[in-house]
C-alpha cells in the first residue's frame, strides 16, 4: 500500500469512529453533507479518494461530525 493509500484509509477509518462517536448513521451524515449514501459508505471505506474530488465534500464532512480539518 504506497503512502498516499494509507493516509486515505486512516482519515477514512477517522471519520468512520467520529460518526459512530456521534451517533450518527451514514446515512444521516451523508445528508447532512449531500451526497448519497453510497458514496458516503465509499468514503468510509477508503474506496473513494475523496481529497482528490477538492476540498468541499471533505470540509462539510468535518463540520458535520465537529472534526478540525487540520488536526487529522
Amino acid at each position: 500500500m504506497d503512502r498516499n493509500s494509507e493516509i486515505v484509509k486512516e482519515v477514512a477509518d477517522m471519520l468512520k469512529q467520529k460518526r459512530k462517536e456521534a451517533h450518527l448513521t451514514q446515512k444521516e451524515v451523508a445528508k447532512m453533507v449531500g451526497i448519497n449514501l453510497t458514496t458516503y459508505g465509499q468514503i468510509e471505506r477508503g474506496k473513494v479518494p475523496f481529497l482528490n474530488k477538492g476540498a468541499t465534500i471533505f470540509m462539510k464532512i468535518c463540520e458535520v461530525l465537529d472534526i478540525l480539518p487540520y488536526a487529522m
